[in-house]
C-alpha cells in the first residue's frame, strides 16, 4: 500500500493519463476488484513482483511495462558516526556499498527478467512503450514527485537532495 493520500495519487493520474481522480488501494482489495467483472477498476500501477505472485494475469492478463520505477534500497547512516570513522574504514563502507549496489540490480534485473516469463507462460501479455511514448512518459512522470511533495516542505527538501546525488552519479 502507499502512503501517499487520495490528493497524492490524484496528482500522479493527472499527470500521466489526464485521469479527474486517483485511489490508493491496498494490493489485497485490487485484485477482487478486477474479479469482479464490473468494471470497478481498468487499470493498476505496481510491479511484476506483486503481480506474478498474486496472479493478476488470470484476471487482468495485460501488463505494461513502462520502465517508470524501480523498488530502491536506501542506505543510510548517520553522518555524525561515518565522520568519526577512520578514513580506511569509510573507504571500506563506501567500496562495499557501490559493489552491493552493483550486485542487487544484477538479481533484481533477473528476477524481473523470470518474472516477466512466468507472466506469459501463465497467459499474461505484456506491451511496451515506443521510444517517443517513452520519453513523453518519462518528462510527464518528472514532474510528479515535486508536485506530490510540494506541502512537506522537509521531504521535498530530502527529494531534490536524492536526485541531485543520483544526478551526479549516472
Amino acid at each position: 500500500t502507499s502512503s501517499a493520500g487520495p490528493e497524492n495519487v490524484d496528482c500522479f493520474s493527472k499527470e500521466l493519463v489526464s485521469l479527474p481522480q486517483g485511489l490508493s488501494l491496498l494490493v489485497l482489495r485490487v485484485l477482487p476488484m478486477f474479479c469482479n467483472q464490473q468494471n470497478t477498476i481498468d487499470g493498476n500501477k505496481a510491479a511484476i513482483v506483486v503481480f506474478v505472485p498474486f496472479k493478476y494475469q488470470t484476471v487482468a492478463k495485460h501488463v505494461l511495462k513502462a520502465k517508470s520505477s524501480i523498488i530502491c534500497i536506501n542506505h543510510m547512516a548517520s553522518k555524525v558516526w561515518y565522520d568519526k570513522l577512520p578514513r580506511g574504514v569509510q573507504t571500506v563502507i563506501m567500496e562495499e556499498a557501490a559493489k552491493a549496489d552493483r550486485e542487487i540490480i544484477s538479481v533484481s534485473m533477473n528476477l524481473n527478467k523470470k518474472l516477466y516469463g512466468i507472466w506469459t507462460k501463465t497467459g499474461g501479455t505484456l506491451a511496451e512503450l515506443s521510444d517517443a511514448d517513452q520519453a513523453e512518459f518519462n518528462r510527464r512522470l518528472s514532474t510528479v514527485g515535486e508536485a506530490v511533495l510540494k506541502s512537506q516542505p522537509d521531504s521535498l527538501k530530502m527529494y531534490k537532495l536524492m536526485k541531485k546525488v543520483a544526478a551526479r552519479t549516472r
